[in-house]
């Protein structure tokens, strides 16, 4: 069984080992990066707090195998109405992939959002996936309740969750 970890001076180099397609996912060192960045819109007051990305190491047993990111938002980006949870980032590490692990994080994710850790119910959790031609993580996604939108964010097909 997966847990979810905050990245703290413990973690932060086991996950900056994990692998995984560059051409579907960030390296985890990016998305540390953009972890690092919204905290420093927080201190500039451009942001508030609650709105800094969240990483966390995943991890099962003793061992560290993916890496997550999740994000509370207003919402204007996609027109949500309402404040939002963006999934900026799932990983499972290439030697952990296709043995259930990111099904484990999925549900571990969403039931922390559920649990209302901003103080509110929010409504949405959307993603964005590239789209690789063989529609295997919009399936994943799927699986989950998530929809296509129809829209595309940037590159990638946004995908939405209603919570």
């Amino acid at each position: 069984m997966v847990t979810l970890e905050a990245i703290n001076e413990d973690n932060f180099a086991d996950i900056l080992d994990l692998t995984a397609d560059t051409a579907l996912v960030a390296p985890n060192s990016y998305s540390l990066a953009e972890a690092y960045t919204a905290l420093k819109e927080v201190q500039d007051g451009k942001i508030p707090a609650e709105y800094a990305l969240q990483p966390f190491a995943v991890k099962c047993g003793d061992e560290y195998m993916g890496f997550a990111m999740i994000g509370l938002e207003d919402g204007e980006d996609v027109n949500a109405g309402s404040e939002i949870y963006w999934l900026s980032r799932l990983m499972i590490d290439d030697k952990h992939q296709r043995k259930g692990y990111g099904k484990q994080v999925m549900t571990a994710l969403i039931e922390y959002i559920k649990s209302k850790p901003h103080g509110r119910k929010v409504d949405y959790f959307y993603t964005s996936v590239v789209p690789d031609g063989k529609g295997g993580a919009e399936k994943f996604y799927k699986a989950f309740g998530f929809e296509n939108m129809g829209i595309k964010w940037g590159d990638e097909d946004l995908m939405k969750l209603t919570l």
